[in-house]
């Protein structure tokens, strides 16, 4: 039977504190943040500004922090084809996170294979497993074209609404149940929040058969008014709470 590990929350911005999210952190150890971060858009909502990005970075030391990096714009096409086009402040935090996830929004794009393991395999990139976002276009193609390469930690994010918080009739089953480790880890996300996570949790985990999951929120932890909403959060980590495995 499928179990959930990992819970990530998306979009944590400027309206809220850093320090926040640490403290979040201790209560559920389980979460693991995931910081959007675009080269045209810091400071706009669920994209925080770079003294913001400096301020996470500085809690490197925090107890049970889990952070993963998610790409979008050009830093996520210059990865696909072995180009680190991060800034400063995006490297600060890229050295405390575990995870790096590249958002295609449904997109078609342009990748090199040989180059993108390149990267992927130098300093700081080496040590970071990496999120394809399987949305209907290259995401699949470009998991493949990586595990091809010898890359193994790259997992799946089923996310078929594109990023746009759209709840799915049916969720997609796992589709690598036969890498080793735990490397057969699938991501889930799309329009879950608080008020149906008992009723969709379930349903993830026997799509999942027997794969190891996490679930990813953005749009349905946030205020009416686009604010990242720390209640919202918490109501939905004590929600998970009841499915991560002891």
């Amino acid at each position: 039977m499928a179990h959930l590990e990992t819970v990530t929350i998306t979009g944590a911005d400027d309206s809220v504190r850093p320090v926040d999210l640490v403290e979040i952190s201790v209560e559920f150890p389980f979460v693991e943040w995931g910081i959007l971060v675009s080269g045209k858009r810091y400071c706009e909502p669920r994209f925080p500004s770079m003294p913001w990005l400096w301020e996470l970075a500085r809690f490197r030391d925090a107890a049970r922090v889990q952070r993963s990096m998610h790409l979008c714009g050009s830093y996520m096409r210059g990865l696909l084809v072995g180009e680190d086009k991060l800034d400063a402040a995006a490297h600060a935090l890229l050295e405390f996170c575990r995870r790096v996830q590249l958002n295609f929004h449904g997109e078609s794009q342009v990748w090199r294979a040989g180059d993108m393991a390149g990267l992927l395999n130098s300093d700081p990139w080496w040590t970071k497993f990496v999120i394809c976002q399987f949305d209907g276009h290259d995401g699949r193609r470009i998991l493949e074209a990586l595990r091809d390469e010898g890359l193994y930690a790259v997992f799946p994010l089923f996310d078929v609404s594109h990023g746009a918080g759209v709840l799915p009739e049916k969720w997609p089953e796992a589709i690598y149940l036969d890498y080793r480790d735990h490397h057969s880890l699938h991501g889930y996300a799309g329009g879950l929040g608080p008020d149906n996570l008992d009723r969709e949790i379930p349903r993830i985990l026997e799509a999942a058969k027997n794969a190891p999951v996490w679930i990813d929120m953005e749009t349905r932890v946030r205020s009416p008014d686009g604010h990242f909403d720390i209640e919202t959060v918490k109501r939905c980590l004590q929600v998970c709470g009841q499915y991560i495995d002891a």
